[in-house]
């Protein structure tokens, strides 16, 4: 990616996570072929996430990350969820300014449908989009420029039930975590996410985005809708790091995600 003229001044701002003009992410392109949710882990343990395209300036970006003599498609964030709607892997809202989450740029006559099956997006040289079967085996490419996860995301060595840790989050930092940055660290053997079952529509959903397909869950906590009702999801703090369902009064660690250097401001003069 060209560089910018001009003098850059970066204000670091604790709560705060709206951009303003003259910052432009940076991308990442991967060429080692995953699926969609194989990609989605790999970029959220190495960069931020999958990426996000939000407008044409972005489409641009993105296109210069990836390799010149690459032909093919290739996994961006963009997943159709359980209630049919097309949303961001990257789901804070606070990333996004006005109208950019309703930015599209679809190949003439996608997305198809093709049974339902395709429910996963991928982005060609061009910044063209077409869905696809997440299954498939594309590279990919990763967000990496607004985030600094070793001060995005902090873990709570104090012991609150799940709704405690969601208040403490919100009051002190932005809200409860959809990833297990810091788990491993924990002095409980599971730890709170902002994951929790809707005993009105019987399923599992991130409380900052839309329910999403990934899923990774340990043996015996698979949903079933059954008996569900007032539990909500922690990870292991060791082994695999799979998701668990518990009672929400269980008092656990937490990972709450905060602005206090996961975003930035950028000032162009």
């Amino acid at each position: 990616m060209k560089d910018r003229a001009g003098v850059f001044l970066i204000f670091f701002i604790p709560g705060l996570c709206s951009l303003i003009s003259g910052f432009s992410p940076q991308y990442h392109f991967v060429s080692n072929r995953k699926n969609w949710t194989e990609a989605q882990k790999y970029c959220r343990e190495k960069f931020s996430d999958l990426a996000s395209i939000y407008n044409r300036e972005e489409i641009v970006s993105l296109t210069e990350a990836v390799h010149t003599d690459f032909a093919g498609k290739a996994w961006i964030g963009l997943e159709r969820g359980v209630m049919f709607k097309w949303h961001w892997s990257l789901a804070d809202r606070y990333f996004y300014r006005d109208r950019e989450l309703e930015f599209q740029n679809w190949k003439e006559g996608e997305p198809k449908n093709d049974g339902g099956e395709e429910r996963c997006a991928a982005m060609n040289p061009s910044g063209k989009w077409f869905n696809d079967n997440c299954n498939s085996k594309r590279p990919f490419i990763c967000l990496k420029g607004k985030s600094n996860d070793k001060k995005g995301f902090v873990l709570l060595k104090q012991k609150k039930t799940w709704r405690q840790a969601q208040i403490f989050c919100r009051k002190n930092h932005r809200d409860l975590s959809w990833v297990a940055k810091k788990a491993e660290n924990a002095s409980t053997a599971h730890v709170w996410l902002g994951l929790r079952f809707t005993c009105m529509f019987k399923f599992w959903f991130w409380i900052k985005s839309e329910p999403g397909c990934y899923q990774n869950w340990a043996q015996g906590h698979e949903p079933s809708g059954l008996g569900e009702c007032g539990h909500t999801g922690a990870i292991q703090s060791g082994g695999e790091h799979q998701w668990v369902s518990l009672p929400e009064t269980e008092k656990l660690n937490f990972i709450c995600y905060t602005c206090g250097g996961e975003f930035w401001k950028m000032m162009l003069f």
